[in-house]
């Protein structure tokens, strides 16, 4: 996901810009945890800053 349009991960040969803030901090916290949940299938569309779909497995 990019929030703000702004990258999370820059290419090696771009210089990395900090992004700190509270709402990336829970992005990647709640990306971590639906990518490790066994529980979920997940699908990152891109649609404006990305949309992530998590759908309960049977």
């Amino acid at each position: 996901m990019l929030p703000n349009d702004a990258l999370l991960r820059p290419a090696p040969d771009r210089p990395a810009r900090k992004i700190r803030g509270s709402g990336t901090v829970a992005i990647r916290a709640l990306s971590k945890k639906l990518h490790t949940d066994p529980r979920v299938d997940i699908s990152l569309l891109p649609v404006a800053d990305g949309l992530v779909l998590a759908l309960k497995r049977p």
